[in-house]
């Protein structure tokens, strides 16, 4: 997928090189695709510096996950695609039944109060952002 657009991604501060123009701003880097320098000041980053790069990128992987999954099914409601999402990340297992059960129930309940499809553009509530 690549990375980003640049301008989303967070400024470090105090870092001696800009991490967003390195492959550390693409979360489908592999440690293969870094040079040298790249993992030594990796190495010399603050606990908080690697925190904010891991927030971003796990952020970046979760709204592409729910990007490409509205994309494959667009006429699935909120919930539909939150449940696909972590139905994901139970592979290769499945879903507990109980939560397969709670979801069936929240979709059916959505849908027969009128749920419409979600817009390509629309979020999902935590898809982005810190952590609270």
């Amino acid at each position: 997928m690549g990375p980003a657009d640049a301008s989303a991604m967070p400024e470090i501060a105090g870092l001696a090189f800009d991490w967003r123009s390195t492959p550390l701003a693409d979360p489908d880097a592999k440690w293969s695709d870094l040079a040298p320098e790249h993992i030594e000041a990796l190495r010399q980053m603050t606990d908080v510096q690697r925190g904010e790069i891991t927030q971003y990128l796990t952020n970046e992987v979760r709204r592409r996950g729910f990007a490409r999954i509205r994309a494959e099914h667009p006429d699935w409601i909120r919930l539909e695609v939150v449940r696909e999402w972590i139905r994901g990340c139970f592979l290769p297992e499945a879903m507990p039944v109980w939560l397969v059960e709670r979801f069936a129930a929240d979709i059916a309940a959505e849908r027969a109060a009128g749920a419409k499809p979600m817009s390509p553009h629309e979020s999902i509530a935590g898809e982005v952002g810190p952590v609270p």
